[in-house]
Formats: C-alpha cells, sequence, structure tokens
C-alpha cells in the first residue's frame, strides 16, 4: 500500500507536469492515474517474481549465456516492432489526451508492461525446449510386455517416476507463467477502460468515439495473445504426457484393454492431470479469459454510471 502511494504521488506529479488541462487532471483523470500506479506497481512485483523463478530453475532448465542473448535480441525486437506499429496508430489524435506527450507517456508504460512479462516469455520459451527434450528422453523408459492384467510392479518404475516429476515440472511452470501473462494484460486492459471512462464519463469525449467496442476488442486482442504465447505449449505438453503414458504402460494383449489395464491408465492421467479438457482448468481459464472479462465488465461502467 505504502509503494501503491508513493507510484501515485509519482503519477499525479507526472501528469501535473504534463497538463494541457489543469481541471481534467486533478478531476477526472485521477481514476486513470491511480490505474496507472496500480498497473506499475503489479508489474513490478510480477517482474520481480519471474526473476526470482528464473534464478531458480533446476539444471535441466539453464542455458548458456549465448541462447539468453539471442532470445533477450529477440524479445527486443517484437517489442519494438509493437511499439513502432502503435506510433503509426493515429488514435492519440482522435482521443486528445491532455497531456503533452501522452503518445509518449503511452509508448512508455507499454514498455513497462513488456518489461514486466520478459522472464515469463523467457520461461515460455524455456518450457517449449524442456517438452521437446523430455519427449525425446521416453525412449528410456522400458515399455512392459503386452499383457491384460496391468499391475505398478511391472512397470518401468524409476524411469517412469523421473519423467513424471519432470513433465509435472514443466506443467507447474506453464501455470504460472499463463497466470502471471494474464495479470500483465489484464492491467494493460485496466488502463485502457479507465482513460475511456476519465475522457467519456466527464463528457471531454463523444462515447462514438471512443464506444464500449474498442475495450472490448482491446480485451480480445490480448487474449488472442496469451492464447498465441501459451496454447501452443499447452498443446505440446499434453502431447507428451499422453506419450508418456502410452510409453510407459504399453499396449493390452488382445488390443482390446482390461478392467485393470483401464484402471491404471485412468490413474496415471489422473495423477498427470490430463483427464480434463484444457478449459476446465481452473488457473488456465482464468488465466486465457481474464483479459477479455476484465474488457467486458470495465467497457460500460460508463453507461452504467
Amino acid at each position: 500500500m505504502v509503494v501503491c502511494l508513493l507510484v501515485f504521488g509519482a503519477m499525479t506529479a507526472v501528469t501535473r507536469a504534463l497538463a494541457a488541462d489543469r481541471a481534467f487532471v486533478a478531476g477526472p483523470l485521477r481514476g486513470w492515474v491511480a490505474a496507472v500506479s496500480l498497473s506499475l506497481v503489479v508489474w513490478a512485483a510480477v517482474f520481480g517474481r519471474g526473476v526470482r523463478a528464473l534464478r531458480r530453475l533446476d539444471a535441466p532448465w539453464r542455458r548458456e549465456r549465448r541462447w539468453w542473448a539471442g532470445h533477450a535480441a529477440a524479445y527486443s525486437i517484437l517489442v519494438g516492432v509493437v511499439l513502432g506499429v502503435l506510433a503509426l496508430n493515429n488514435a492519440n489524435a482522435t482521443l486528445r489526451v491532455p497531456l503533452h506527450g501522452a503518445a509518449n507517456l503511452s509508448r512508455v508504460l507499454i514498455l513497462c508492461g513488456a518489461i514486466a512479462a520478459a522472464p515469463w516469455v523467457a520461461m515460455v520459451w524455456l518450457a517449449h525446449e524442456r517438452v521437446h527434450e523430455i519427449r525425446g528422453g521416453l525412449e528410456t523408459i522400458t515399455s512392459p510386455e503386452p499383457t491384460d492384467a496391468l499391475e505398478p510392479a511391472m512397470l518401468d518404475g524409476p524411469a517412469i517416476a523421473e519423467t513424471t516429476r519432470s513433465t509435472l515440472d514443466v506443467w507447474s511452470t506453464i501455470e504460472r507463467c499463463a497466470l502471471a501473462l494474464a495479470v500483465v494484460v489484464s492491467m494493460a486492459v485496466l488502463d485502457s477502460a479507465a482513460l475511456r471512462i476519465a475522457l467519456v464519463g466527464s463528457g471531454r469525449l463523444d462515447p462514438r468515439l471512443f464506444p464500449p467496442l474498442v475495450v472490448l476488442l482491446y480485451g480480445a486482442f490480448f487474449a488472442a495473445v496469451l492464447l498465441i504465447a501459451v496454447l501452443p505449449l499447452v498443446l505440446a505438453w499434453r502431447a507428451l504426457a499422453f506419450a508418456l503414458v502410452d510409453r510407459a504402460l504399453g499396449e493390452p494383449l488382445c488390443g482390446v484393454p482390461g478392467e485393470a489395464w483401464l484402471a491404471l491408465r485412468g490413474r496415471f492421467e489422473s495423477h498427470l492431470r490430463i483427464d480434463a479438457t484444457i478449459l476446465r482448468r481452473p488457473i488456465t481459464a482464468l488465466s486465457l479469459l481474464s483479459p477479455l472479462a476484465l474488457a467486458l465488465v470495465t467497457a460500460f461502467v460508463p453507461r452504467l454510471s
């Protein structure tokens, strides 16, 4: 709370220094300033947790400096392209936010969000590589001889246990990355909605120039970004988990699995958490849908008030 108040004070001083309309900045725009201040604090916390997570990586996750340099350069180029595309957008001329250098301030905030997401994007890339590495190591597991009365004692226990731990470790990383990235983009959606509330709610801007649909599209855009970043990794992980089950349990003797074989497979799938669809997982569903849900809630606030 103390940090939030300090950041809010700093942002208030910045907006006053850049104010083209002091009355508006001191009044309706304070809600946007509060939202941005909260976003900056949340982004800083998310970035800090991401850096700590990277430092605590186990040996199989660690990479050489060349890997980090290459991926940092790739991410920097990606962020630069996004900022370049936004620079070509004429939205700031249409919205006419009463701040000198409003476009530059917006780019700085986007850059802060990108920095907060950076360690988690790196974790996603690492998780992709770990999935391929684990899948390549499935051959070390010796499949049991085909049988209809499969028992746990017939399995290659040590190899299966080690691969299972690695597979579940990747899934835990996926959940943390999805949740962290969802928080980052949700804060960006909140900032956009707060700006609309300030401009439209005060009567300074015609609602037709900044309709609720814009905020909804903004949330849908970030939800799509999350899908593109996380969903391929989730699908690759599920394919790995099913391949692990197939390799560990082998095939039934007559091709038609018996009750013991099915029961053991069901227990293994439940342990790996692949017995439910992707969107039935609370953290996954929350992460992927939170930007759109937040946009839906905040887009109509001025209309309801």
